[in-house]
């Protein structure tokens, strides 16, 4: 709730927010970070942490009110953040939690939009943030955590830090370079050319639907998976030697195993097939932002079709190449501009959602947070593990990898909406991803 000495917030949603805000009501968006800490924490010192983190970062004390039909941040009436503390009984626990929270809805009315589920034994503890996404991205989670951990530290020790607070930011789009009329009209004309053109000349597939999503509620799982450091060191070294990236290698496996079961399923040779890979903004804003929490990220969607003399590497360095350009021309900034004009503000919630899905039809996003430097020792608490999971209803038929690397492993953790993709479906996925990311991992090099 509110303290007396607090600035009370209140901000309109900026276009980007607002179409995230939209297409979230009709099936959540949201994202999980699980850090994993050897060492006991106890709810109270937690529970102390998470207090002062409402107040350093202005977002996590706000709610979502309408006023005149308009989405607005507020801090006013907004409870304290929500602790669910679960005793652990099975090792793999977290992961059966974790899908729990992102099923459930954030209530953005009432607030605060993110909850912490503390689970724990006497010797490890799993503490894990779910954002509502229109609060924040991937990096947030991770500036979040590190605050956490750094408090907690303290805390732990008897200590009664205080804390800096953060500045209020305005939306992303006021932050952004600025650009002169002309030039952003040639850059979405640009930019909405090659859609169109990617949409009727290429016709770029989906995932073959299991079941309809109207029949059944739907439900996030998510399969995680983790390389050892020796197999993450000699993957990180292998796209080196093949100039491409640990994310355009990733991309290229789930490609080429959603690319031979689309194929398989529509009985076709060659196809083209889209990724999604989220970008973060934040290297681009103006005035340069620290570790604070908002929706700073943007859209890269590049398109691949299958050759027979094409190579694995060969993928992987297009879509790095693809990734790259668009970021250069700044495709990431009109993505922004352009999806909230070709969707009416006045429109339905669902119709958001299929909006989007029709204007850029992808199988796949690759959410890369590639290699996160943080300290691992906070007083007596060692953080050994540390990823997250998205959750994306809005677009059920999305095949998702949230990609990760701390401590010098590379976490993965898959998910998709159960029924439209069947468990069946999504675990051949991710046994096909891994399989051809693990054989080109210990293949030898042609170059």
């Amino acid at each position: 709730m509110y303290r007396e000495g607090e600035t009370r917030m209140l901000r309109k949603l900026g276009a980007n927010e607002r179409v995230v805000w939209q297409t979230i009501q009709a099936g959540s968006i949201n994202f999980i970070v699980v850090a994993h800490v050897l060492g006991h924490v106890e709810e109270a010192n937690l529970r102390i942490v998470l207090d002062l983190l409402s107040k350093r970062h202005p977002l996590l004390r706000t709610r979502i009110d309408i006023r005149e039909g308009e989405p607005f941040f507020t801090s006013f009436d907004v409870p304290d953040i929500p602790l669910r503390v679960v005793r652990r009984t099975r090792k793999a626990q977290w992961q059966e939690e974790a899908e729990t929270e992102v099923n459930t809805t954030l209530p953005w009315a009432t607030g605060p939009l993110l909850r912490v589920v503390l689970l724990q034994d006497d010797e490890c503890s799993d503490i894990m943030i779910r954002f509502h996404h229109v609060v924040g991205d991937g990096k947030s989670g991770v500036f979040l955590v590190h605050d956490l951990m750094r408090l907690l530290g303290r805390v732990s020790s008897g200590e009664i830090p205080q804390v800096e607070l953060m500045p209020e930011r305005p939306p992303v789009e006021e932050l952004l370079p600025r650009v002169n009329t002309l030039e952003e009209l040639v850059k979405s004309a640009a930019l909405a050319s090659k859609q169109l053109f990617n949409l009727v000349v290429r016709h770029p597939r989906k995932l073959p639907v299991d079941k309809n999503a109207f029949l059944e509620p739907l439900s996030t799982r998510i399969v995680h998976c983790i390389l050892s450091e020796e197999d993450t060191g000699a993957l990180v070294e292998r796209c080196r030697t093949e100039s491409t990236s640990v994310h355009g290698a990733i991309c290229a496996a789930m490609l080429t195993a959603v690319q031979e079961q689309i194929c398989d399923s529509e009985h076709v040779d060659s196809i083209t097939v889209n990724c999604m890979s989220p970008v973060d903004l934040r290297p681009f804003l103006n005035p340069p932002l620290g570790e604070e929490l908002g929706f700073f990220a943007s859209m890269v969607i590049t398109a691949h079709k299958f050759h027979d003399n094409s190579t694995f590497w060969d993928l992987a360095r297009n879509v790095r190449h693809q990734v790259q350009n668009s970021i250069q021309s700044g495709g990431p900034f009109v993505f922004i501009s352009l999806l909230d004009k070709l969707t009416p503000r006045d429109a339905q919630p669902s119709e958001f959602a299929k909006r989007a899905s029709e204007i850029y039809p992808a199988p796949i996003m690759v959410t890369n947070l590639r290699h996160i430097a943080m300290p691992r020792e906070y007083g007596s608490l060692n953080l050994g593990k540390l990823h997250f999971a998205v959750s994306n209803k809005a677009v059920p038929d999305l095949f998702n990898a949230a990609v990760a690397t701390f401590a010098e492993r590379l976490a993965i953790n898959f998910s998709y909406v159960e029924p439209v993709v069947s468990p069946e479906r999504a675990h051949a996925l991710v046994e096909d991803t891994m399989g051809i990311l693990n054989a080109q991992l210990h293949s030898k090099s042609v170059a």
